[in-house]
This record gives C-alpha cells, structure tokens and sequence, in this order.
C-alpha cells in the first residue's frame, strides 16, 4: 500500500506541526511497515534528503504550504490526480491540509486545534474566513481525523459536529533532540548578554500566548526576585505584538525582557538547559509541546489549566489561571523560594515527558492507516 504524507511544513523555518512532521518521519524510518511511503515537499533540500532513505519515496510540487492561493488551488485539483496516477491509496495532511476531491484514494488530516473558532477576536479577519471555510469542508471530506488532544477531540464534536467515530487522538512526541545536557554551553547566553537567572517561554508570539499576562505578573514580584530574574522570550513575532510591546513599557521592563526571535533547536536546547524556570500562560493550545520540552530538559514548568495544557502537563507543572496575574506570580514565587516543590516538579516533569515518546506516536498513526488499508 502506497501512502502519501504532506510535509511541506519542514519549510524554514520550522516551528510547531513542522516538529511534528519532523518527528513522525524519524518514526517511520526506525518503523518495519509493509507500507511504501511518498513525502510531498517543494523544498529541495527536503527532497534531497528524503531521497538518501531507501526506504522512502518523494513527489515535488511547486508550491508551499503557505501559498493559500495557487497552493491551496494545486492541492485541490493537480494534488488528486497527480496521487491517483501513483495508485496512493491514503494521503495524510498533517497540517490539517487534504484534498476535497478524491480520486482512488483516502485522507486523513491532522487537526491540532481550532483556535480560530474559539478565539476569533485574536486572528486576522482574512485567516479567521479563510480557516473557516477550510476547516469544515476539512472535516466533512476527509475519512478520519487525527487530533493530538482529548480536548481538541471535543472542541471538533461539540463545535464542528465532527462524529467521534471519525476521530482519532494521538499526542504528539517530544522530540528526541531535547535533554538534559551534562555539559552546557553558554555561547548562546552570551550571544543575547543574558546575565541573570531567567524565567523562559518558547513559542511563536501569537496573541494567544498571552505574554502581556506573564510581564504583568513579573512586575508584582518582590523587588528581591525581580532583581535577581529577567525574562528570556524565544519565538518569531506574529500579528498584534504591539500589544507585548506596550505591556513592556507599561511594567518598565524593557531591560528586563531579551526577545530572541525565531532560534534553531541548538539553540533553544541551551536556553531550555540554562532556565530557572519555564512559564507558558497561555490561552489555548491544541497541544502545548513546549511543556514537555521543557520538562524533558530538567525545568520546572508553571503552564495554564486550560484547554489541552492539564492533560498534557499532568500534576508535573505547576497550573495556573492564565487570566490571573496573581496566581502566576504566586506560582513564581514557590519556585523560586521552594526548593523542595522545585525538585518534586523536576523529577515529575521527566516522568511526564517520557510519556510522549516519537515510538508511541508512531505506531499509533500507522495503525490509523492500517484502519484505512
């Protein structure tokens, strides 16, 4: 049997599903399958290196997953004849992305959240129209759905209708690349003049993530902890970072927050490795994989009680309102004063972390296909 898998989400740079898509080929090349796999890309250097692996196959397309136009007109109509002339009997859309029209073969698609539908007010008009529109044909077309969360299960039936006997719920892994690092190397610290002990969040400055809240909370910490701390934020800027912006005027914190920007996995490494502690307020996640990344790395975890974070972080993270400045501070504060609470998070997030294995995420999905077969 013959499966195509969409992996144009490795495009640079790389964040969220593209770790995912990442994670699931390592997967399958250590997996014995009787199963002949193709991966779509128009990158050339993701060709390139899916052509060293006999085991695997690749079909180049012209455009990226980010060209909602043209790329979303291929998908929709070259996509499925170019996929029935290689007789693919199932495509996976791991970037929630399918073709409608379907021609010998069926589909799969991954949908990590729907944000969009939730939280409306925090997208751009023309994305929140245009996820709408696709995120429903999505879920009527396709033959199963994968979701990497209980709770993202839930908002799909109780929001999309979507029967539960199509859904399917896989975790997502973390990342093999993230551990405990015996040696650190602070050329990256050095790089960003991080000269304090920092509390640090990972992720793409989308509103969601709601960074305003953790800056408001560091200005309420006692003046102890505030000059012994600064805030280290790591991901590219997104829509409305204006707003994180005057929130650090509005704390005077502008010399006590280092952006980043987007970071390669080196790097983040040894910024995860190097944390006092790692804070994730934010308002929705599909998943949450920074946690466990962070966790997996030896850091004590304060993340928000809301949608998919408690099923993911479990009891090895300290959960807070996200809406609750106070209740963050708070959680910072024991951290930082308890050292006893701090190990009892360390040990526990290591625990947690081992759970999401790339072994488990893997058989889990073939197992979808084989569903499938």
């Amino acid at each position: 049997m013959k499966i195509a898998i969409d992996v144009r989400t490795l495009n640079k740079p790389i964040s969220g599903i593209g770790y995912y898509v990442q994670s699931l080929i390592a997967g399958l090349n250590k997996y014995e399958s009787p199963y002949e796999y193709f991966f779509l890309s128009n990158e050339q250097d993701t060709l390139n290196e899916i052509a060293k692996n006999p085991k695997f196959r690749y079909m180049k397309n012209t455009f990226s997953h980010e060209n909602h136009l043209l790329g979303d007109l291929w998908e929709q109509t070259i996509l499925p004849l170019r996929l029935s002339a290689r007789g693919i009997s199932i495509f996976h859309g791991p970037s929630y992305l399918i073709p409608a029209l379907k021609k010998g073969f069926k589909t799969i698609a991954t949908i990590h959240d729907i944000a969009f539908l939730l939280y409306p007010h925090l997208e751009p008009l023309k994305f929140r129209v245009y996820l709408r529109y696709m995120i429903k044909t999505i879920a009527k077309s396709s033959d199963l759905i994968i979701t990497v969360s209980e709770n993202t299960k839930s908002d799909l039936i109780n929001v999309l209708k979507v029967p539960e006997k199509k859904i399917r719920v896989i975790p997502l892994a973390v990342n093999e690349r993230y551990y405990k690092l015996e040696q650190k190397n602070d050329e990256i610290i050095k790089k960003f003049d991080i000269n304090k002990k920092y509390l640090l969040f990972v992720g793409d400055l989308h509103p969601r993530k709601n960074i305003p809240k953790l800056f408001e909370a560091f200005s309420s910490l006692p003046d102890k902890i505030k000059k012994e701390y600064q805030i280290v934020v790591v991901g590219a800027r997104k829509w409305s970072f204006e707003k994180v912006e005057k929130s650090l005027i509005k704390h005077h914190l502008t010399t006590k927050v280092v952006f980043t920007g987007y970071l390669n996995e080196d790097d983040i490494l040894q910024l995860y490795n190097s944390a006092d502690i790692f804070v994730f307020p934010s308002l929705y996640e599909g998943f949450g994989l920074p946690v466990l990344e962070a966790m997996s790395c030896g850091v004590p975890v304060i993340a928000s009680k809301v949608s998919s974070i408690p099923e993911i972080a479990g009891n090895a993270a300290i959960l807070i309102d996200p809406n609750n400045s106070e209740e963050l501070a708070g959680a910072i504060i024991a951290l930082v004063d308890n050292s006893g609470l701090r190990q009892e998070k360390i040990e526990a997030g290591f625990k947690q972390a081992n759970l999401f294995s790339i072994k488990r995420m893997t058989e889990e999905t073939v197992q979808v296909y084989k569903e499938l077969a």
